[in-house]
């Protein structure tokens, strides 16, 4: 997801707002993996 706008409102002053999620599953125990990722800006 990616999320943009202005804060200020003349847009002087913006945001950007990115996030990230994956889930890998798997039919074994305990193998898998979850990742989260926010980067703003």
């Amino acid at each position: 997801m990616d999320a943009t706008g202005a804060v200020t409102s003349d847009g002087s002053l913006s945001y950007r707002l990115n996030f990230e999620y994956l889930n890998q599953g798997n039919f074994r125990d305990f193998v898998g993996a979850a990742r989260i990722m926010v980067a703003p800006s």
